[in-house]
């Protein structure tokens, strides 16, 4: 009986470990193959939205095309753009703020960010596909930590960040 508690705990120590592990790097919520608004449960794979330990992923789940309303200000870990059949587009109203996870964009297909709102990205911009700002809103990237993207970034519209803006 000993051995059994032994091995218990263990294997319940180990389950704890990859757990904290995953929610450190932000677990990936899978969009469903829909244009619902990205608040709303039915939006995802899962049967929720992310949070602010989830990142928003683009996967072969969606096969064409797709634009999506943010449906509020929303607040993730990170937004990822894997391997979707067509280009992803964000429309709609309020604020998306990505965490420590960031922006990756892919390799695969564009990226548009249309939403009425701030984009604030807290995190790295990756990627090697084009990402468009296309809205009225200045957008705060301060606390941007790296950059690797080798991709076009197209701004158009709003207002010019107070400040400056340089690429290196």
């Amino acid at each position: 009986f000993a051995g059994i508690l032994r091995r218990d705990r263990r294997a319940v120590a180990a389950s704890l470990l990859v757990g904290w592990s995953a929610l450190a790097r932000g677990q990936a919520v899978v969009k469903a193959n829909n244009d619902r608004p990205l608040a709303e449960a039915a939006s995802w794979r899962q049967g929720v939205a992310p949070g602010p330990t989830g990142v928003g992923a683009w996967n072969n789940t969606v096969t064409g095309p797709t634009t999506s309303q943010l449906g509020g200000d929303l607040d993730w870990q990170g937004l990822w753009v894997a391997d979707p059949a067509g280009d992803v587009t964000l429309t709609g109203s309020g604020r998306l703020t990505l965490g420590a996870a960031g922006l990756n964009t892919g390799s695969l297909v564009n990226l548009a960010y249309r939403a009425s709102g701030t984009l604030d990205l807290n995190g790295p911009l990756l990627g090697a596909t084009a990402l468009t700002l296309d809205n009225p809103t200045t957008h705060d990237w301060t606390g941007m930590s790296r950059v690797a993207f080798t991709g076009q970034l197209r701004l158009r519209g709003g207002a010019a960040p107070a400040g400056s803006f340089s690429v290196n």
